[in-house]
């Protein structure tokens, strides 16, 4: 039986790109990168795991418990990137690695006029809802597991 992840830690994988243009895929990318440098820096107990590390393609499917076992890591952010025309549209959600579980999710849509504005909208908004959701989802499970423990 592998345990959990002992810490507070997350991957953040690579974004798919669901508009199907490999040269589409740097928008991810970039969005990937800033949130990785966002949470690092504004959860400071929060070990993060950088997308190039995370051991997956892209447009492979994802196995949360597979993913967090290998990489060591209680929780996954996983997300998609869409454009059509002039529009972009972006979805992210946190999943518990152990069971799958969606923990919180968000979508974001703008205008690929200004990508580096719309970047820094979507990966601010995701860090912020990031800095509560984390940790309470840590503190219940680490709650949780005491209490499962004393109870036995």
């Amino acid at each position: 039986m592998v345990m959990p992840a002992p810490r507070l830690s997350i991957a953040v994988l690579p974004f798919e790109n669901l508009s199907g243009d490999p040269a589409q895929d740097y928008f991810g990318d970039a969005v990937v990168e800033n949130l990785t440098t966002d949470l690092s820096v504004n959860i400071p107990a929060l070990v993060v795991i950088t997308g190039g590390s995370a051991l997956t393609d892209r447009n492979q499917r994802i196995d949360p418990k597979r993913i967090g076992q290998e990489l060591n890591v209680r929780y996954l952010l996983l997300g998609s990137v869409l454009r059509s025309a002039d529009q972009l549209r972006i979805n992210a959600r946190l999943v518990e690695a152990e069971n799958g579980e969606q923990l919180w999710a968000d979508r974001f849509d703008g205008s690929a006029a200004d990508l580096l504005k719309l970047q820094d909208q979507v990966t601010s908004r995701i860090s912020s809802s990031l800095q509560f959701t984390l940790p309470i989802a840590w503190m219940r499970k680490t709650q949780m597991t005491t209490t499962t423990l004393l109870s036995m």
